[in-house]
């Protein structure tokens, strides 16, 4: 009896460094979603983006060229955003919030997406939770029902 006892326990550490590993592995897995999520936010990915970014840096700082309606316009004209804007019906209002919109920083915008982020994250907290608790049901699973499934000797033996 003692020695299926010893089995056992090597048996529950087995499994606990197998649920270990699929844990790191969705963990793992999680950080470079959140990676790529970080990356995403501070660098300009399309090639319009790109060239907007390069325009305003060339540009000088952002409150010297802000409040000029014209280089404003050119680069509203430069962006994605052009093809659904007429350029040209831009009102001094839209102007006057897209002005504000760059001007908020990156905390408040953050802030903004707070709310979104925690629910991203717990969307993810609880798919790695169900993915090993489904983990260890199919091993309970696989080694449950008649004794002829069991491979293992000392296993099959015990039952």
């Amino acid at each position: 009896m003692l020695s299926y006892i010893a089995d056992f326990g090597q048996y529950r550490a087995l499994l606990q460094q197998a649920l270990s590993i699929q844990m790191a592995s969705g963990v793992s897995d999680l950080v470079s979603k959140m990676d790529v999520l970080l990356s995403s936010v501070f660098e300009p990915t399309s090639d319009w983006e790109k060239m907007l970014a390069k325009k305003t840096r060339q540009l000088g700082t952002p409150s010297s060229w802000m409040q000029d309606t014209e280089i404003l316009t050119t680069l509203i004209a430069s962006s994605e955003e052009s093809s659904t804007i007429d350029v040209g019906m831009v009102s001094g209002t839209q102007l006057q919030k897209i002005r504000t919109e760059l001007t908020v920083s990156l905390d408040v915008l953050c802030d903004r997406n707070a709310e979104m982020f925690d629910l991203k994250l717990s969307m993810h907290s609880t798919k790695i939770q169900e993915a090993i608790a489904n983990s260890a049901h199919h091993v309970v699973k696989t080694l449950s029902g008649p004794y002829d499934r069991l491979h293992n000797k000392v296993l099959y033996d015990l039952y």
